[in-house]
Order: C-alpha cells, then sequence, then structure tokens
C-alpha cells in the first residue's frame, strides 16, 4: 500500500470519527447554568458518569469494575509506574489514551500527554482520537470550552487552548528533551509496543526494555508523573 491510499483511508477514519462525535451531542438550550456546573462537577468526581455523559459513542455496554479499579488508581497517584495486560476487546486503547487523560484533563491533573506505540504512524492515529474530541465533542466543549488552538494543531502534537500539550512518538524513537513550556511529560502511555517478531528476538526484547526504562522513563515531569504501559497478552 503507497502512502497516498494510507493517508487517505487515515483522512476518511478520521473524518468518519469527527461525524460520530458530532452526531452524538447534543445541548440542551433550556439548561440552567446551576445544572450546567452540577453536571460538570459530578464529571470530574464521577468517571463512569464523565463517560456515559460526554461520550456515548464509546459506550456500547457498561464500564468494567476493572476500568473504574484502574482508573480511580491512576488519578489517585501522581506518581505512578503501572503495567496493564489485558485481552484483546476489552478497551484499553479507548479507556487509557483517551477517556482517562480527558477525565485528568477536566481535573486541571495534565499538562503533557505523550502517547507510544510501535511506530510514529500508529501513535499518530492513535492519538488522533483523543484530538477529534477536542475538534467536534459540542457538550465537551460547551462544559470546558473549545480547545481547538490554531497554529498548534497538528498531527501527532498539539496544544489545547488551556495549554495542555499531546504529542505521539514511535517505540525507539527519542523523547529526550520533550517538554511544553516548563512542563515535561506528566502522562505517558504505551499501548501494544510489542509485536510477535520482536518477542522472538531476545537482543530486540532487551533493546526495548533499555529504551522503556532509561529513554522514556527518563523524560517523566518529576513533579508528578504516570507512566501506563499496556499491552496484549500473545506471548511469554
Amino acid at each position: 500500500m503507497n502512502h497516498r491510499i494510507k493517508d487517505q483511508k487515515v483522512l476518511e477514519r478520521f473524518r468518519q470519527l469527527i461525524k460520530s462525535i458530532s452526531e452524538d451531542q447534543a445541548i440542551n438550550p433550556l439548561e440552567t447554568p446551576a445544572e450546567q456546573n452540577a453536571r460538570i462537577q459530578r464529571a470530574k468526581k464521577d468517571y463512569v458518569f464523565f463517560i456515559e455523559t460526554y461520550f456515548k459513542h464509546y459506550v456500547t455496554s457498561l464500564s468494567a469494575d476493572f476500568h473504574i479499579r484502574i482508573a480511580k488508581i491512576i488519578k489517585g497517584n501522581k506518581h505512578i509506574k503501572l503495567l496493564l495486560a489485558l485481552g484483546r476487546g476489552l478497551g484499553k486503547s479507548i479507556h487509557l489514551n483517551i477517556l482517562l487523560p480527558l477525565w485528568l484533563w477536566i481535573n486541571d491533573d495534565l499538562k503533557v500527554m505523550l502517547l507510544v506505540s510501535q511506530n510514529q504512524e500508529k501513535a499518530c492515529i492513535l492519538l488522533s482520537d483523543l484530538q477529534a474530541e477536542f475538534a467536534a465533542n459540542q457538550l465537551l466543549a460547551h462544559d470546558f470550552g473549545n480547545q481547538q488552538n490554531i497554529g498548534s494543531w497538528e498531527e501527532g502534537r498539539f496544544v489545547t487552548k488551556n495549554d495542555c500539550a499531546f504529542f505521539a512518538i514511535g517505540m525507539g524513537q527519542s523523547p529526550r528533551g520533550l517538554r511544553h513550556r516548563q512542563y515535561r511529560p506528566d502522562y505517558i502511555v504505551a499501548d501494544d509496543l510489542d509485536t510477535k517478531e520482536v518477542c522472538r528476538n531476545p537482543k530486540r526484547l532487551r533493546e526495548y526494555a533499555n529504551w522503556i526504562c532509561e529513554d522514556l522513563l527518563g523524560t517523566l515531569d518529576e513533579r508528578g508523573s504516570r507512566h501506563i504501559q499496556a499491552t496484549n497478552i500473545f506471548a511469554p
């Protein structure tokens, strides 16, 4: 597949996602400021309410107990390194790459997010799902402000109007020196870094492990940082 066809497919996927998000949101014009404020305050405290209120396009079933437990653990610990092994279809990417960082964001508990995947292209696609929420989620914008920041809204790196930065890199790329203003990454999520080919190669596994422990963890903000690594269980 050439790059042009790939780019067209990625762009069409993004357009469909924007359309899905836009169609799912409805703002009540008769709502009072008190009702709006009550929703905002509850969303900040209640992860399930936050999801079911702002992200109906992702709600196909009730959130699992472990989703809620993981969210509370991560939110309750400003310094945490967490390795999660979850099977396919259990929503790890949706929760860890989109919903949970946005929950931290509405609680003013996120400054710089770094999303890491197997390569730059995949990382950018994963980050674009979160970026689409800022672009098209009308209720989220209604309650927390329109965050599209003209001039700082690129694929793989963007900064919101309230000055939070989001970056995407591929496995093995240098994250050293990555920061926004005085802030270094305080939320790093590494999603599906392993491949079957890498798992069959002990040398490459050691290289990956060294890169994570030295380069990736070395870029975390010392004032408070969360590193979440999530993977499927497909190899010993």
